[in-house]
């Protein structure tokens, strides 16, 4: 993670709940599992973009899911610091 962005882009299994418990805004590029199911709840609760599939992330992708997470709307963390109280507890 870079800390001067406060993102994260996760491609790992596990990942997905320790990125919203440090508050991050989290992009899931699911390749395995339930890593899609994860990316989707992300979405739905406002804290990512949708997920894609790594066999079928292009550069585009990749822009608009960044874009997402460095909208004003979720860089303050709002949504994503509820989810990380949630997960602590």
């Amino acid at each position: 993670m870079n800390p001067s962005l406060n993102f994260e882009i996760l491609y790992l299994a596990g990942t997905t709940g320790a990125g919203l418990a440090a508050g991050c805004p989290t992009m899931v590029v699911p390749f395995f599992g339930d890593q899609a199911f994860w990316g989707e709840m992300c979405r739905r609760s406002g804290v990512g973009p949708a997920p894609v599939a790594v066999e079928k992330l292009k550069v585009e992708h990749l822009t608009e899911g960044l874009r997402f997470l460095m909208q004003p709307e979720v860089r303050p963390l709002f949504k994503t610091q509820i989810i990380s109280k949630l997960i602590a507890a």
